[in-house]
């Protein structure tokens, strides 16, 4: 079928919580400095809310106690957080379908490339075949129909 049975997949960047602070500060027009300084009071765990922020950081909840602006800044990006803020191509994976893929998913162009508009996830549900061609299983069954070992991880091979 060739390419109009082959796309890129999309990926969905969330706002988390140093982002939205960021963000709705800027809206605020509150200067870069101070948005800065309450990002920062947001410890830097991996996927951390807003939420256990404030209860892990003492910092944070004295700021939003004493500064009514920080308070509604706050407010108002746990209302936002988690909400999609950008798109983005997932780095190697592809869907491949034996018909074209407008019959299947809804089409997007990025940078050029045709993108399926469904998460990876979402493609999985539906039984698309989904290839990750940088990741290491597929390295694996590729090198092993070659009777090779794998390259090493972040190898372009």
């Amino acid at each position: 079928m060739g390419r109009p049975a082959v796309a890129n997949i999309i990926t969905y960047g969330t706002l988390g919580a140093k982002m939205v602070i960021r963000d709705v500060s800027r809206v605020h027009n509150l200067p870069y400095a101070e948005a800065d300084r309450l990002a920062k009071m947001i410890p830097d765990e991996l996927n951390i809310t807003l939420d256990d922020s404030i209860a892990k950081s003492a910092e944070l909840r004295a700021e939003i106690e004493r500064n009514p602006v920080t308070r509604e800044i706050v407010g108002e990006a746990r209302v936002l957080e988690g909400m999609v803020r950008n798109t983005g191509k997932h780095a190697a994976g592809i869907i491949i379908t034996d018909t074209p893929l407008e019959e299947y998913v809804p089409l997007t162009l990025q940078e050029g490339d045709v993108t399926v508009q469904y998460d990876m996830n979402a493609v999985s549900k539906l039984g698309l075949l989904k290839m990750d061609f940088l990741g290491l299983k597929t390295l694996t069954v590729i090198a092993d129909g070659r009777g090779e070992r794998p390259p090493h991880r972040g190898s372009l091979v």
